[in-house]
């Protein structure tokens, strides 16, 4: 099973009960619909309410759409929540899209499964805020943005921002099978081509959050995945070296999971955008990653990653997988 887990570390005061995993009894864990209710009718989306206008804005404004790098996870579970199955890695194509009105201080967002929604703010701290939205038959159903701006004490970002969505209630499907749909992605103001720099060099500190897949939380008792990255670009000579720090949340507690080393990077002098792999030690297999430049003159960024995990002790294959957001500082 799924681990559950309480309102969480990332989101401490924001909300009591918001899990991303599969259950132990109770249905908790990630996205898509209502628990033990029917799921609403097809029906044109109806837009929800903006959020209040006291709260301002909860994510980046300065676009109106937004470039995205992110993933969704869809899995099944048995009626009781448990027996997770789904695919060993997240499909690379799902796209989601987000993007904010100025007129009304509002964001509409794109899950793959559900109807382009509106946002409406439900409640939230200076790192994150809770959203519900509108096009979800769960009432349940929660998009958590992290907040951008120099008050955020995580990470104080400007021109990067990320979120994931999930839901603590199932939805049901035909016959014995419940559906779950989960993700995260990470979104910003693309750096403009010829903006990159082009000399010196800048190493970027970086947010990292992410889960497992269903058959890597059943071995590892985890769901959520937290750390930290650090990125370093030599502007002048085209190249990119790193590492990222994995944190399994294992309900009640954490515990390291690994650090990761970026290889056989992609990245040329002045592009705006790279990638590479991640090696894992002690296995033959890699990970991957890619990511583009946030801000002016390259100032912040934003990657997802995907890392795989065999689980030769239930017979299948698995994974970890993420974004990650950060800012440089100058070497």
């Amino acid at each position: 099973m799924r681990t559950v887990r309480p309102a969480v570390n990332r989101i401490s005061g924001l909300m009591t009960v918001s899990v991303k995993a599969l259950f132990t009894g109770l249905a908790v864990m990630t996205t898509a619909c209502g628990g033990g209710e029917e799921p609403a009718a097809a029906s044109q989306p109806v837009v929800a309410e903006a959020p209040p206008v006291s709260w301002g804005p909860v994510g980046l404004t300065q676009l109106s759409d937004f470039p995205t790098l992110g993933f969704a996870y869809r899995y099944t579970t048995d009626s009781g929540g448990s027996n997770a199955q789904g695919p060993s890695v997240p499909d690379s194509a799902d796209v989601i899209t987000i993007s904010y009105s100025a007129a009304d201080q509002s964001y509409e967002v794109k899950i793959p499964g559900l109807e382009r929604g509106r946002l409406a703010l439900v409640n939230g701290n200076a790192s994150y805020s809770s959203n519900s939205l509108a096009t979800s038959p769960s009432s349940t159903f929660q998009v958590v943005l992290y907040r951008p701006g120099a008050v955020n004490p995580e990470l104080p970002l400007e021109y990067t921002s990320f979120g994931w969505w999930e839901d603590p209630i199932y939805t049901p499907i035909p016959g014995p099978l419940r559906s779950n749909n989960t993700g995260y992605f990470a979104y910003g103001v693309p750096t403009a081509l010829g903006d990159v720099p082009v000399t010196g060099s800048a190493t970027y500190h970086s947010l990292v959050a992410g889960e497992t897949s269903a058959s890597t939380s059943a071995s590892l008792g985890a769901s959520y995945v937290s750390g930290a990255a650090n990125l370093t670009f030599n502007f002048s000579k085209g190249t990119l070296a790193g590492r990222l720090e994995l944190v399994l949340d294992m309900g009640l507690g954490a515990r390291d999971f690994g650090d990761f080393e970026f290889t056989t990077t992609s990245y040329t002098v002045g592009a705006n955008g790279f990638s590479g792999k991640l090696s894992i030690p002690g296995s033959t297999e890699e990970g991957f990653f890619e990511g583009q430049f946030t801000g002016p003159q390259a100032s912040e960024l934003m990657v997802r990653w995907v890392l795989p995990q065999s689980v030769p002790e239930v017979g299948r294959t698995g994974s970890l997988f993420g974004v990650l957001v950060g800012k440089h500082q100058n070497d």
